[in-house]
């Protein structure tokens, strides 16, 4: 299941009673075998959502980078929380943007960017990085920290992302491996 996330700043007006408008997006992918996760993970996204104070912030946000910061507390707060669902799910949230979208519309430039990471630590060895981007893998890898850091199941940053551990499972021989969303940070454009 992907999700991908819109925000507008000038809000949306879809008729509500209430007259607010819509500033975050939502939108799912949903694969056959998932149609009943669906309900689920809305309902996770809306839990930590109300949860942190609700969705105020990101109506009041007056930049990207003020929007990105508040969806890393919410998914940081949910996996605090140990909401499985968010664990398995939320924050696989991949925002993909064409080029011809960030030149058309200044707000796409500064697009959030989440990226899944795993690593594998064995005893007595450096840690192996996998994840769909080469420099944030490389970049990990020569992070002379992290073998100290992914058994803290704390946040950092590293590579220009800030990473958020997702899960970590022990197995025999000293092998360890570690689930992180990554959370590309930068300025907006």
């Amino acid at each position: 299941m992907l999700s991908a996330v819109g925000w507008s700043p000038a809000g949306i007006d879809y008729g509500a009673p209430d007259g607010n408008k819509v500033h975050l997006v939502v939108m799912y992918y949903i694969p056959e075998s998932q149609k009943n996760v669906y309900l689920k993970e809305i309902s996770s996204l809306a839990g930590a959502v109300r949860r942190e104070g609700g969705i105020q912030p990101i109506a009041d946000a007056h930049d990207i980078a003020t929007v990105r910061e508040r969806l890393l507390d919410w998914v940081t707060a949910a996996i605090d929380a140990s909401i499985p669902e968010a664990k398995a799910r939320m924050i696989r949230l991949e925002s993909k943007q064409a080029a011809a979208e960030a030149s058309a519309s200044p707000a796409l430039a500064g697009a959030l960017q989440i990226v899944s990471v795993l690593v594998l630590q064995v005893a007595g060895q450096k840690p192996i990085v996998l994840c769909q981007q080469p420099e944030l893998a490389a970049a990990l890898e020569k992070d002379e920290r992290l073998s100290t850091l992914l058994p803290q199941s704390a946040q950092f940053d590293s590579g220009g992302f800030r990473l958020v551990p997702r899960s970590a499972t022990q197995y025999p021989n000293a092998r360890s491996l570690y689930e992180y969303s990554a959370v590309k940070l930068g300025t907006p454009h």
